[in-house]
């Protein structure tokens, strides 16, 4: 029940679609899952109610290796996601991390995508509409023509060329 609890409260913080997976929402709005926090509690109260810097401190950082080792075992959902975001600990503690509607569709790729409009039902084809090509994020950000003039100027700021791969999200 937390959960659910948990999840309606990470959607409208991600701004994400319904659809997208409870791991994938957790990872992008960089909220630990209900019950790893309850288990960092209990490590806590154990140590002596972790009043001490070092105890909160070691108590974090053994609950993020714990998220990162589930992460990484995930082998169904957020594939995308974690693609994007595979090491949890630099975007989790990245202090100017924002999402908003379109970062989230981004990151998920749960959105005005043609492939998953059409795996939705909603649209009758996957094709982006400015080329033939499948319509995902992938596409759209890193490879769609419509967009390469600003991929051109994104390059010439950071010195190299973005795939998704490189575009590791940190």
């Amino acid at each position: 029940m937390l959960e659910g609890v948990q999840r309606r409260m990470l959607l409208r913080v991600g701004s994400a679609h319904r659809t997208t997976s409870t791991v994938a929402l957790q990872v992008i709005t960089g909220v630990i899952s209900i019950d790893l926090m309850v288990e960092e509690r209990r490590y806590l109260h154990e140590m002596g109610n972790g009043q001490e810097l070092a105890i909160r401190k070691a108590a974090r950082e053994r609950t993020l290796n714990l998220w990162q080792r589930r992460w990484e075992l995930n082998e169904e959902k957020g594939q995308w996601t974690k693609r994007l975001i595979h090491d949890l600990r630099p975007w989790v503690t990245c202090r100017h991390r924002t999402i908003d509607f379109y970062i989230s569709q981004f990151l998920t790729g749960h959105g005005y995508f043609g492939a998953y409009t059409q795996r939705r039902g909603i649209s009758e084809n996957a094709f982006c509409v400015y080329s033939r090509e499948e319509d995902s994020p992938e596409h759209t950000v890193l490879y769609c023509h419509r967009w390469a003039p600003y991929r051109t100027a994104t390059y010439g700021e950071l010195g190299f060329q973005l795939t998704a791969e490189t575009l590791y999200l940190r």
